[in-house]
């Protein structure tokens, strides 16, 4: 959990009149943090946290999605070989990007009128 750059900033201003370690006490907070808000504040002029640095492994997920939209009806094994991974590498991409197996909800009616008929 990151502590809020409001925060940061009141306890920065805290140390001009007491030491790093009383300040460390006061707020509860490890000395490393303070002197690395100190150092941020420093080189970039701000308190904000540095967003996230993610990497997509081996299945970018607009590649993916791009995949699919050019060829619909391709079974897991073909997109793991154009991906370079497994199935069920495939599989857990297109879950996370919302893509699931077809499900139908509806029953066809040739069976709909089977089942009518005793």
């Amino acid at each position: 959990m990151s502590y809020d750059p409001t925060f940061r900033e009141r306890m920065l201003k805290y140390p001009e009149a007491h030491t790093l370690k009383e300040t460390c006490e006061t707020f509860g907070v490890n000395a490393s943090s303070v002197q690395k808000w100190q150092k941020r504040l420093l080189e970039t002029g701000g308190l904000e946290d540095k967003p996230p640095n993610r990497k997509h492994r081996k299945i970018d997920p607009e590649q993916l999605r791009k995949d699919v939209k050019e060829h619909p009806d391709d079974f897991l094994s073909e997109r793991g070989v154009r991906f370079g991974c497994s199935d069920e590498g495939i599989r857990k991409g297109l879950g996370k990007i919302g893509i699931t197996r077809k499900k139908t909800l509806q029953v066809p009616g040739e069976i709909r009128g089977k089942a009518g008929q005793v």
